[in-house]
Parts: C-alpha cells; structure tokens; sequence
C-alpha cells in the first residue's frame, strides 16, 4: 500500500499561496495546487480549479468542465476535506499509477 497523505494545498493566484483568500469569497475561480505523498515520501503535485456556482454561470453554455471543485464560497476548510477525501479512496492502492489513476476524474496529473 502507498499509505497516500495530503502535504499541502495552495494557489499561486494567492497570497500567501497557501492561506490567502481571493478579494470576493463568493464570486471566484481559482487555479490550485495540492502536494500528496506516500509512505516513502515520494510526492506527486496534481492540479484542480476552485470555482464558485456565480462564476460558473459566466461560462459558455455547452463547455465541458474538468478538474472543477465547486464550492458556494471559497473555503481552506472545505477544499482540504474535499481532498482528504480523494486521498482516502486511494487506501487500496499499491502504486502511483494507480492512485493517479484512481484521482484522474477529480485532479490533473501533468507527470514529472
């Protein structure tokens, strides 16, 4: 078992990256970062959006939307859990390929 855990999470859109907050909570959409690591500390950096329902509505009808955490207000708390979760359902895996595999549909993986 890889034994994965979450190291950090941040956005370079931020400052500090890894606990500021974006000028209106409730209206914004944000590139993030977050570092998970196994056993060995061995980590891979996986990439998603967080994107408020209000700013979606912006969007051209008919886009596909990938890699998007939707959250009614942008909130450290919420997007931690949401990523321990997806961390979580990678108990059973025995390698990086398939944990990455396994987070595919939620985070993006742009390899070494």
């Amino acid at each position: 078992m890889l034994r994965l855990r979450l190291d950090s999470i941040w956005s370079p859109n931020l400052v500090p990256e890894d606990t500021g907050v974006p000028h209106d909570i409730h209206h914004c959409q944000l590139y993030m970062k977050t570092k998970i690591s196994d056993k060995e500390g061995h980590f891979k950096v996986f990439t998603f959006q967080v994107c408020t329902p209000s700013t979606l509505s912006e969007f051209e009808s008919g886009n596909f939307l990938k890699y998007v955490l939707v959250l009614e207000k942008f909130d450290w708390q919420a997007i931690q859990k949401r990523i321990k979760g997806l961390v979580e359902d990678c108990e059973d895996c025995t390698n990086w390929n398939e944990a990455i595999t396994a987070l595919a549909s939620s985070l993006e993986y742009k390899g070494e």
